[in-house]
């Protein structure tokens, strides 16, 4: 049997078609269909809109319910503020979102933080949500939530006259660990398949 997250993150990258997922022993199960989830629109092949270059995005009033949708539109917010926060520098707004446990966010926070200090830059259109759900047996205490992500391809000039370091973009299935303390905050991001 597969474990949860990874069905979901198979079933959003289309590689499994049909998979059933399992639940931690002693776990409160709150089943839940894969994709769409109760609380979020049929999928899509419509991208996350993109953050503004100027102003961080507005966390949206779905992603402030403790509910398996508010996890969901947290997560989306999520990562419309990692594109802010990487085309612009300014990650205080990521580190905001992100719990203190939360290594993946860390590093990103960290990797940002040195190109732009030393006066460089990360040119992208960022991460584009083309599927997201809450992974099967799921409670809302502390959720997984499952995505699809097409990645852009990125310039990275780590100073300000340097050569551009290229990376292609493509999709990947990320799986979001969230805990609650007042509100959503992101436990860890993990790549499962890119």
């Amino acid at each position: 049997m597969h474990h949860p997250r990874t069905v979901l993150a198979l079933v959003l990258t289309g590689t499994l078609l049909l998979g059933a997922g399992c639940s931690d022993e002693g776990a409160e199960a709150d089943p839940q269909p894969i994709l769409p989830s109760s609380s979020s629109a049929s999928p899509t092949d419509e991208p996350t809109p993109s953050a503004s270059p100027t102003e961080a995005p507005t966390m949206p009033a779905a992603a402030e319910e403790r509910t398996l949708g508010g996890a969901e539109a947290f997560v989306r917010h999520w990562v419309d503020t990692f594109n802010y926060s990487t085309s612009t520098g300014a990650t205080q707004p990521l580190e905001t979102l992100s719990d203190d446990t939360c290594e993946g966010c860390a590093n990103i926070v960290s990797a940002t933080d040195v190109i732009y200090d030393a006066g460089g830059r990360i040119e992208s259109t960022g991460w584009k949500i083309r599927r997201v759900g809450v992974t099967p047996g799921e409670t809302v205490r502390a959720p997984s939530v499952a995505a699809q992500i097409q990645r852009s391809s990125q310039r990275v000039f780590q100073t300000p006259e340097g050569r551009a370091d290229r990376y292609e973009g493509g999709p990947a299935a990320y799986i979001f660990d969230l805990t609650w303390s007042g509100g959503w905050r992101m436990a860890e991001v993990e790549v499962v398949d890119s």
